[in-house]
């Protein structure tokens, strides 16, 4: 094709395959020279080119490599871990945390992620962990969210342009937070509700305070954690021995242990 003057042309993909000729490329095998060129009567020819379409297993990791998405897999495994403990999962959830928390590593090993922002998202994965443990403590919900998602946003130095997006950060936030406060109590207190032992028996069983009642709190029985109201009178304190009187709908109704006749 004739240059027409007074218009700027973008050379096609055979003369930018034409300039690779003789490039040098390091790769982790070592150095590779690239010859793309051919002479056929005298003339320099593009070789013919032959390009692979990555498979199925590269094309899902370098999926990872994307900021939004090393974060996504990384909050996923952490989420799904603390489910797998705290609703006593039957393992698959594991495996499932296992896969993401590989996913999300990779991506993260390969982006130049800001080690502190980093440091945050675990601080706020912490932060959320421990309110759910302490049946829904407000300051450490809301210190959580916010710690995880600037640490999410800041997570990658990528110059202006690689950063992750914030409003796919806020989603994954969001996706984690609706785990914490909706996902895990409702499993955790389903698995405990079967046939074997309904809600009804759970009634007359002991367990252990393991937050103040004011009046409502959180009390640990027969190894799950369940959100619980006392009396004010009662006067409930961590370690203190309950036991269970009466069901009122996703909270157990408790007294101290010794009260309740």
């Amino acid at each position: 094709m004739e240059e027409m003057p007074g218009v700027a042309m973008e050379p096609a993909l055979r003369q930018y395959l034409a300039r690779l000729d003789g490039e040098t490329f390091r790769t982790s095998s070592g150095p590779v020279t690239v010859a793309t060129l051919e002479e056929i009567d005298g003339q320099p020819v593009v070789k013919k080119i032959v390009f692979r379409k990555p498979d199925i297993g590269d094309r899902f990791f370098r999926l990872a490599v994307l900021p939004e998405a090393a974060f996504f897999f990384l909050t996923v495994g952490l989420t799904i871990l603390a489910f797998e403990y705290y609703a006593l999962g039957p393992g698959v959830a594991a495996g499932v945390a296992a896969i993401s928390l590989y996913l999300g590593g990779w991506g993260l090993v390969n982006l130049p992620t800001r080690w502190w922002a980093l440091a945050l998202v675990f601080l706020g994965w912490g932060l959320l962990t421990r309110s759910h443990q302490a049946g829904g403590s407000k300051p450490s919900l809301v210190l959580g969210t916010v710690a995880m998602f600037l640490g999410g946003v800041w997570i990658v130095d990528g110059k202006g342009q690689i950063d992750a997006r914030w409003w796919l950060i806020l989603l994954s936030v969001l996706a984690v937070l609706f785990f914490y406060l909706l996902a895990m109590p409702v499993v955790q207190r389903a698995r405990l509700s079967t046939m074997t032992l309904g809600r009804e028996g759970l009634i007359g069983l002991r367990g252990i305070a393991v937050s103040d009642f004011t009046p409502n709190g959180v009390v640990e029985v027969e190894g799950a954690r369940w959100r619980a109201t006392a009396h004010r009178e009662a006067g409930l304190t961590p370690g203190a021995e309950v036991v269970v009187t009466g069901v009122d709908g996703l909270y157990l109704e408790v007294e101290p242990a010794g009260r309740e006749n």
